[in-house]
């Protein structure tokens, strides 16, 4: 069965990272599961990003480590072809979320 994540108004894929076999472009997000104090499920974003080929990028990804260190347990991922939607989407997610490793968007 297929899951799906929102992110604010944007539906995500979700797998492991061995999983994503798209060469589609597209935005990625490095996620974990986490409870809160209710002890309802969610996720949390540690990396957001975008590229032209989603697994040539997310495959060898010079942040998965740091992000699965943090708690990263998951892939989440939505196919767009356009550069400009892409640079769009990710900066508003990034702004919204706050992502503890995109350091260079802070």
């Amino acid at each position: 069965m297929r899951e799906v994540a929102t992110w604010h108004i944007y539906e995500f894929d979700v797998c492991e990272v061995e999983e994503l076999v798209l060469e589609s472009g597209g935005l990625y997000i490095f996620a974990g599961r986490i409870e809160d104090q209710n002890g309802a499920s969610g996720w949390r974003a540690y990396y957001i990003g975008r590229t032209k080929k989603l697994w040539r990028r997310v495959a060898f990804h010079e942040k998965w480590s740091k992000a699965k260190a943090l708690g990263a347990t998951h892939v989440h991922f939505m196919v767009e072809d356009r550069e400009h939607v892409r640079m769009e989407i990710e900066e508003e997610l990034i702004g919204i979320y706050r992502p503890s490793v995109n350091t260079y968007m802070k």
